[in-house]
């Protein structure tokens, strides 16, 4: 009894530590180029070309089972499309982040379509604060993508498959495992099997979203707030790239688009990403996903654990796993030497599956 009291108290002061200090903490060197003050970041309109929206682009809402509207947009290629290619965003990302992203795919003659999550983006919002990072189940979400798979998007008999980044991944797979015929391939990028805690040991950050969550601390931060432009979160966005033109592409868009800002997660969010990442380290769980896979880890990553995707990699039937060593989370917005082995590893990859397609 000792004991079940000693670790109940522990969980408790470290729920009050969390909520008092506010914050996670991650070791990162800072890009020396990379400027800190406002001023210094361009605004959308004085954004390198390749980040900006493509021409051609074209935006639509779908309203989904629960009555909530959901943003997508796509582009096709110039002439017919080899393929159908959907980009899954991280959390909090909007659309707009993956404007490189969605370029290349096209320029490779790839139809491309993307969807924000609900809660983030230009989709409606879980809260009166539109700014929580929550979730009430990743469940939501894979109903929501099958949804925008089979009535938005006209498949039209191409070959369709998935570009997915952390948190994106991580929905991805769960869609695979419930619907294993959809996709032909998949490219998951930085995928979060897990996420990284920090400076707090793994075990009692769960513990502590899980308990804040069971005390009606659900649609509370569990740390930081509302998103704002300033230096923290100009700091912030240098944990997950080391390139000093690319870390601020996502900021310049969230400053001047209101309506796309993400805050930082509720105990809610944090206990049902826990709670999903436990049902992904099942190898039973795994086993059952047949798609084809990629996966390209950033080995430096401070967002989520590398070595929790090259596991799952190993149980995964179908799966080839390319670590990109020095690089950040963020792999589509990281200095040219390790984005290129990105798109080298996906045209490789693509390539080979369109072909055993065919």
């Amino acid at each position: 009894m000792k004991k079940v009291l000693i670790g109940l108290a522990t969980i408790i002061i470290g729920l009050a530590v969390l909520i008092v200090t506010n914050t996670f903490t991650y070791p990162f060197k800072e890009h020396p180029l990379a400027p800190l003050m406002d001023s210094n970041i361009p605004r959308i309109a004085e954004l390198q070309e390749q980040f900006r929206e493509p021409d051609g682009f074209s935006w639509g809402y779908f309203i989904n089972s629960k009555g909530a509207r959901i943003r997508y947009g796509w582009i096709s290629p110039t002439n017919a499309a080899r393929a159908v290619a959907v980009v899954a965003p991280g959390r909090a990302a909007p659309i707009e982040k993956y404007f490189e992203l969605i370029r290349y795919l096209q320029s490779r003659g790839f139809e491309v379509w993307s969807m924000d999550w609900r809660g983030q983006g230009g989709s409606e919002r879980y809260l009166d604060n539109p700014q929580k990072g929550h979730s009430v189940g990743f469940e939501h979400d894979v109903a929501d993508l099958n949804q925008f798979l089979t009535t938005v998007i006209n498949q039209r008999g191409k070959p369709i498959f998935a570009v997915a980044g952390s948190m994106g991944a991580h929905i991805m797979l769960r869609y695979m495992h419930d619907y294993p015929d959809f996709f032909d391939f998949a490219v998951l990028v930085s995928p979060a099997f897990d996420i990284d805690t920090g400076n707090w040991p793994h075990s009692m950050a769960r513990l502590i979203s899980k308990l804040g969550t069971s005390l009606g601390f659900s649609e509370h931060y569990i740390r930081g707030g509302d998103w704002k432009p300033d230096a923290k979160r100009l700091r912030g966005a240098r944990i997950s790239t080391s390139d000093p033109d690319r870390y601020s592409v996502t900021y310049t868009y969230l400053r001047e688009r209101p309506e796309l800002r993400v805050g930082d997660f509720t105990y809610g969010w944090l206990n049902i990403m826990f709670d999903s990442v436990a049902i992904l380290r099942e190898p039973e769980y795994l086993t059952a996903i047949l798609t084809p896979l990629l996966i390209v880890s950033a080995v430096d990553d401070r967002v989520v654990v590398p070595a929790a995707q090259l596991r799952a990699c190993e149980i995964l039937p179908n799966c080839e796993f390319v670590p990109v060593q020095g690089a950040r989370h963020d792999l589509y917005m990281e200095v040219a030497q390790y984005r290129s082995k990105l798109y080298e590893a996906l045209e490789k990859f693509v390539s080979t599956r369109l072909a055993s397609i065919r």
